[in-house]
C-alpha cells in the first residue's frame, strides 16, 4: 500500500507518534564512542556486526576508536552511522518501558537514516542493512569529480535561476532557508560564486560523494540488483520513505523507493506534512545528534530525542506518549 504526498492535514491523534532517525551529517563520533565503549546493548550489537564480512576484520576498532578518517577511507562511515543510531534506538528501549509498551504509527529516516528506519519497524535485518549501508556509499562515491554544498539562509524558492546558470541541482532541502545542492565540482564552483554574490554563504562538503542527485542514474541498476538478495518483510507501521514523500508498507514499494532515493531529492518540509497528513504530532528521534529537533521547528510537532548514551532517559516520556 501506497500513500501518495496529500499535504492535507487531519484533527492530531494524541496517542499516535512517529519514530525519526538522523541521517549521515548528523553524528557525534564521541557520543558513538562511548556508546559502543559502555553499553553491553551497543556491545552486542557491535559483536554481531563483526562477523560481516564486507565491513572487513578492522571495523569493530575503527568504531571503538572512533576514527573517522578510517570509517570514511574504507567506505565504512555509512554502515557505522547505522549501527550507531540502532544501538541508541534498543538502548534506549531497553531502558525505558513505555518504548517497549507503546508501538510507533509511523517510521522515518532522513536520507541514510532511512535505513535505520527499516531495521527500527522489521522490514530489515539490522547485519544485512549494515551490507547495503556499505554498498550505498559505494556507489555514492563511485563518481568522480563531484560533491555537494549546503547552503544556509538563502530561500531555497529563489534559488532556480541559479540552478539553470550553473547546473547544480537542489538535492536535499531541510528547510526553506537550509537546502543541499549537488553536482559535478566545476557545477559547484559557479553555483558558489553566484550565491557569495546574492549573499549567502555556501559551505563545501569535505566529503567528495554525491546523493539524491540524477547523475546517480547509471547506478540504479547496480543497486537495484543487490537489494534482490537480502529478505524485505512487511513492516511493523507505516514507512514514511525519502523519494516522493510517500508512506507504504509494502516491501515491494520499499525497496524500489529505497533505490529512487539515490537520484531524488529530500524534501523534510514535505515529509512534515505528510506526518502531520497522518494524524500525527509527536516525533521521537534516535541517534547521537538531534537533526530532527532542528528541522520540526514551527511545524507544530512535539520531539523528544535520545541522544545522550550516559543518560537514556526522558522524565516525561509516559506523558509524552
Amino acid at each position: 500500500m501506497l500513500i501518495e504526498p496529500h499535504l492535507t492535514e487531519i484533527e492530531p491523534n494524541p496517542s499516535l507518534f512517529a519514530v525519526a532517525f538522523p541521517g549521515q551529517g548528523a553524528y557525534k563520533i564521541d557520543a558513538a564512542k562511548i556508546l559502543f565503549n559502555q553499553n553491553e546493548v551497543a556491545k552486542n550489537l557491535l559483536g554481531q556486526a563483526s562477523l560481516i564480512d564486507e565491513l572487513g576484520t578492522s571495523f569493530v576498532d575503527r568504531v571503538l576508536k572512533g576514527d573517522v578518517d578510517e570509517l570514511t577511507f574504507h567506505r565504512q562511515l555509512q554502515p557505522f552511522i547505522v549501527l550507531t543510531n540502532i544501538a541508541m534506538f534498543e538502548a534506549a528501549r531497553q531502558r525505558n518501558k513505555p518504548l517497549q509498551e507503546y508501538t510507533p504509527s509511523l517510521y522515518l529516516g532522513h536520507s541514510l537514516g532511512e535505513l535505520c528506519a527499516l531495521v527500527a519497524s522489521g522490514v530489515l535485518d539490522l547485519n544485512d542493512c549494515l551490507r547495503i549501508a556499505k554498498r550505498r556509499e559505494e556507489l555514492m562515491r563511485s563518481l568522480e569529480g563531484v560533491g555537494m554544498t549546503w547552503v544556509p539562509g538563502f530561500d531555497v524558492d529563489s534559488y532556480p535561476p541559479i540552478r539553470e546558470a550553473s547546473g547544480a541541482q537542489i538535492t536535499v532541502i531541510n528547510r526553506q532557508n537550509s537546502f543541499f545542492i549537488g553536482g559535478t565540482t566545476d557545477e559547484l564552483t559557479r553555483a558558489e560564486e553566484l550565491l557569495d554574490a546574492e549573499g549567502a554563504m555556501p559551505q563545501r562538503s569535505d566529503i567528495p560523494a554525491l546523493s539524491h542527485h540524477p547523475r546517480l542514474e547509471p547506478v540504479l541498476d547496480d543497486y537495484g540488483n543487490y537489494l534482490t538478495q537480502f529478505t524485505f518483510q512487511k513492516p511493523t507501521a507505516s514507512i514514511l520513505m525519502n523519494a516522493g514523500s510517500a508512506i507504504t508498507e509494502d516491501p515491494g514499494v520499499i525497496r524500489e523507493l529505497m533505490v529512487r532515493q539515490l537520484v531524488e531529492p529530500v524534501n523534510v518540509p514535505q515529509m512534515l506534512e505528510q506526518i502531520k497528513g497522518q494524524g500525527l504530532s509527536k516525533l521521537i528521534e534516535f541517534g547521537t545528534a538531534d537533526l530532527w529537533s532542528s528541522l520540526v521547528k514551527k511545524s507544530g510537532i512535539q520531539l523528544r530525542g535520545f541522544t545522550n548514551p550516559t543518560d537514556l532517559s526522558i522524565s516525561d516520556l509516559p506523558t509524552f506518549l
